[in-house]
């Protein structure tokens, strides 16, 4: 088993999709200390190879706080949805037609819209994925302790709270009270 740094590159990597495009076999991973997605390959023996980053903070993104995000292809269109922290926003990104994530103009011909998920009750938005057996993506809000599935226009499906499944023992009540701060997600086949 080969393990990987980010080091090089970023000492803040808050959110990483390891849902990698078939196409190109590239991954992201997000930097909210430099306002960043780094997309990276992997060689034969774990080694991490930057093929290129863009800056979420660029006018015509708007991201100033990426948190987590997903690759998804949906309806033959490659996405990249980036949670925006500060801005209760998710960024859904749509490669252009070089077929690439490079950013948005001038350095990159991708499209960004986002929607905010505060309406449907989400406080502080951190972690993201998409589960392509149902078309939805699920959001991970820390403050609220709660997971949130919605569409990926950001129609809500359903919350769900994660408290009532990470009760402190009751031999120790403060076990896990202090430890409880969910702050990412990822979709897994079941075991």
């Amino acid at each position: 088993t080969a393990t990987a740094t980010t080091l090089p590159y970023t000492k803040e990597p808050v959110g990483i999709d390891i849902e990698v495009d078939a196409e190109t076999g590239q991954f992201f991973v997000s930097d909210d200390g430099k306002k960043t997605i780094w997309v990276f390959t992997l060689t034969a023996t774990g080694q991490l190879t930057r093929v290129r980053s863009f800056l979420t903070s660029a006018t015509g993104y708007g991201n100033q706080d990426p948190e987590g995000l997903t690759f998804a292809t949906i309806n033959k269109e490659k996405k990249l949805f980036t949670v925006n922290g500060a801005g209760r926003k998710i960024h859904v990104q749509t490669s252009g037609a070089n077929g690439m994530f490079d950013g948005v103009a001038p350095n990159g011909d991708d499209s960004v819209t986002s929607f905010s998920v505060a309406g449907i009750g989400i406080g502080d938005p951190e972690g993201i994925d998409y589960n392509p057996a149902t078309n939805t993506l699920y959001v991970v809000d820390r403050g609220g302790e709660k997971l949130f599935e919605i569409t990926p226009a950001g129609q809500l499906v359903r919350a769900i709270n994660l408290r009532q499944y990470f009760e402190p023992d009751s031999r120790n009540p403060t076990s896990l009270r202090s430890e409880f701060n969910p702050a990412d997600v990822t979709i897994a086949p079941r075991s």
